[in-house]
């Protein structure tokens, strides 16, 4: 970072740049270990959040990097950041999995489910300079989130008679549904006025760190296990018998790169126009399948047939499988206006298209596979659980392109005090062939948002709130959309709400 564009800048302030951004780096490393975003697509930035995001025809603070990074070439000073978000989800699921026969699972069906009551925590970061003696380039680097989700629940208990607990030492898993996804964005832009008080152009890069889990129970039909006599035919099955039950729980991590765009357009004195696109991530993914079978106990069957006694003694067995996968992150493509009414009052608006299209299955590929031949004699190779039958084969999302609107304002009331609020509407991306309690963004939805600033000399602090409104939602039928006899979706009925809270401090120099 040596070289001309830094000579107005002193030597010891250079360096304590660069300390500041390596630990910001280090902390930034380590958030998907300590955080869980609830939602899909965070707001990233506290006054564009305020905003309800209706922010690339202002772009005016560090969180244009992501919004519209050509708003970065008319910051007045260079500035650092920092965001400490709030996240406090209330969902509630009330669970009707029964299969279309109207057989029981196993689910806590027609009881209101919630999941763990956890408030989440994460930060952003942020440092942009301007360079007044290359010709007013700005350019620096952000860290924040721009897609989250996460819950954890407790929905699930083998059905009566299949695990005795006087002579079973190992009962289920209490926590049996899990999902978290995280994406990290270390996000360098840089960006220029190309033409005097008219046009502005940015550019950023995303590279993006990705944490995925996923939970949950399988159910592997016991007319497929090596035993000779009486469950070879269904009609032999008994409940709670005709499912062996595992416990499937996946963790990958990987890294993925995109680029932003930005355009900035002063119409008049009083009008401009942004827009931007975010393409698309392909973040390649590597992690393990865990996967623990829970046995059932029955006596009667051993004694009736000796070669169920590996499954109908108890116990459990486990294996852990290297999976690698690719996580297809949307693009986005955005555009927005900022009209100045008055010298305090100022008008945002703007629409975004999001491809949620690109999430369709998570093919997992397993690093080892072996030959399984299917009641119907055909040999296929499969990842294999511990039964020695095919493993998990894809996750399927087979989400859908979405249409969000977004409308904010801005008044300047007092000397240094500013007033923002803000509303979107953003439809959800997720079909009721796929919906399920673990991605939390069960339906449409409406956010109203209110912000307060303060400034003071180089300082600046400020809050803001935000209430988001969920449609109820309630799915009747189950659905295995990709027929490897795991239904993809989860019946019942939805009901959500979120409040957010935005604490942040700027410095500008």
């Amino acid at each position: 970072m040596n070289g001309p564009i830094y000579s107005d800048r002193s030597g010891s302030t250079i360096l304590t740049i660069k300390r500041k951004l390596f630990i910001a780096t280090l902390i930034l490393l380590f958030i998907p270990q300590l955080l869980w975003a609830s939602g899909m697509s965070l707001n990233v930035g506290a006054k564009a959040s305020a905003l309800g995001g209706a922010f690339r025809g202002l772009a005016d603070d560090w969180s244009a990097a992501w919004w519209n990074p050509a708003g970065l070439a008319y910051l007045q000073k260079s500035e650092a950041n920092s965001i400490l978000s709030i996240i406090i989800p209330r969902q509630k699921y009330e669970p009707d999995v029964r299969l279309s026969n109207g057989s029981e699972l196993g689910y806590r069906n027609d009881e209101t489910r919630f999941p763990d009551d956890r408030i989440f925590y994460y930060p952003n970061f942020s440092t942009f300079y301007k360079f007044q003696s290359a010709g007013g380039i700005t350019a620096g680097m952000a860290f924040f989130l721009p897609y989250g989700l996460g819950s954890r629940w407790d929905l699930f208990n083998p059905l009566a008679g299949y695990i005795d607990p006087l002579k079973d030492t190992i009962p289920y898993a209490r926590i049996d549904h899990e999902a978290s996804f995280i994406v990290v964005d270390f996000h360098p832009s840089i960006a220029k006025e190309v033409v005097k008080d008219k046009l502005a152009l940015g550019l950023g890069l995303a590279i993006q760190k990705s944490d995925f889990t996923w939970r949950r129970p399988n159910f592997i039909p016991t007319i497929l296990l090596p035993i000779t006599t009486m469950y070879q035919q269904p009609e032999n099955v008994n409940r709670p018998y005709d499912n062996i039950i595992m416990d499937s729980h996946m963790e990958f991590d990987g890294w993925g790169v995109g680029i932003n765009l930005g355009v900035m357009y002063q119409l008049s004195p009083k009008v401009k126009l942004g827009g931007s696109y975010r393409s698309p991530v392909n973040i390649k993914l590597t992690g393990h399948n865990r996967m623990s079978v829970y046995f059932p106990n029955n006596s009667q069957i051993v004694t009736n047939d000796s070669t169920a006694q590996p499954y109908f003694s108890g116990g459990s067995a486990q294996t852990s499988a290297e999976v690698k996968t690719t996580l297809n992150l949307p693009a986005e493509l955005g555009a927005g206006f900022a009209y100045q009414a008055s010298d305090k009052f100022t008008l945002m608006a703007d629409i975004s298209w999001t491809s949620w299209s690109r999430m369709k299955i998570l093919d997992l590929n397993y690093s080892t596979k072996a030959q399984w031949v299917s009641p119907a004699g055909d040999t296929l190779n499969y990842g294999l659980n511990p039964l020695g039958t095919p493993a998990d084969s894809g996750i399927v999302f087979n989400w859908k392109d979405v249409t969000r609107f977004s409308v904010g304002a801005e008044y300047h009331f007092k000397e240094n005090w500013i007033a923002r609020a803000g509303y979107y509407h953003d439809p959800t991306a997720i079909p009721d062939q796929s919906l399920n309690p673990l991605v939390l963004d069960f339906a449409d939805k409406n956010s109203l948002n209110f912000g307060l600033s303060y400034k003071i000399n180089a300082y600046e602090v400020g809050y803001n709130i935000e209430y988001i409104s969920y449609d109820n939602r309630e799915i009747t039928q189950i659905k295995d959309v990709n027929g490897d006899g795991l239904f993809d979706n989860f019946p019942g009925s939805y009901s959500t709400a979120q409040y957010s809270s935005f604490f942040y401090f700027t410095y500008r120099f």
